[in-house]
């Protein structure tokens, strides 16, 4: 006598997958959307002068939450801006928008301080009252960089210890 093949259920692995897919899609709106999470981590970047972010200091900002959103930031960019920023995107071509490197390029030399306002800033640059030492420095190696200055060379480290206190000691 031969045994009729009895009828594996599948249905339960295919319920297991229907949950699972549930489960995932409850979780990321329990989170919110990616776009709201960056916005209140980030901000929004406008490109306007009374933005008070720097636009490098801005992209290091979004480019670190994208890493951690496990998101690539030219796929969420064109959210990310608004006034005459967004409009320096929608002027993009298709192909310069897909380039995280040319999207950057473009932000950086729009609103980012160019090498003589950096160094020039760097150089004037001295600790506010009530500033703190860390913000002050963080501001000096930003400058530095952005006029390639070496900030462990000697004249860096000397400048920074100048620039700690008041204008009648030098």
């Amino acid at each position: 006598m031969v045994e009729s093949p009895t009828k594996v259920n599948t249905d339960s692995k295919s319920d297991a997958g229907i949950q699972i897919a549930d489960l995932c899609r409850s979780l990321a709106s329990a989170r919110g959307s990616i776009v709201d999470r960056m916005v209140a981590a980030v901000g929004k970047y406008t490109g306007s002068t009374s933005d008070s972010k720097d636009i490098s200091q801005w992209l290091s900002m979004f480019e670190r939450r994208c890493t951690l959103e496990d998101t690539t930031p030219v796929s969420i960019i064109e959210f990310m801006l608004d006034g005459a920023a967004a409009q320096l995107y929608q002027r993009l071509s298709v192909y310069e928008a897909r380039e995280w490197k040319t999207v950057r390029s473009k932000l950086m030399s729009e609103y980012g301080i160019n090498f003589d306002t950096a160094y020039q800033t760097f150089m004037r640059r001295r600790l506010q009252d009530a500033e703190s030492v860390d913000s002050f420095a963080a501001d000096l190696v930003r400058f530095g960089k952005m006029c390639e200055l070496n900030i462990d060379s000697h004249f860096f480290r000397s400048h920074f210890l100048r620039r700690l206190g008041p204008d009648d000691l030098e």
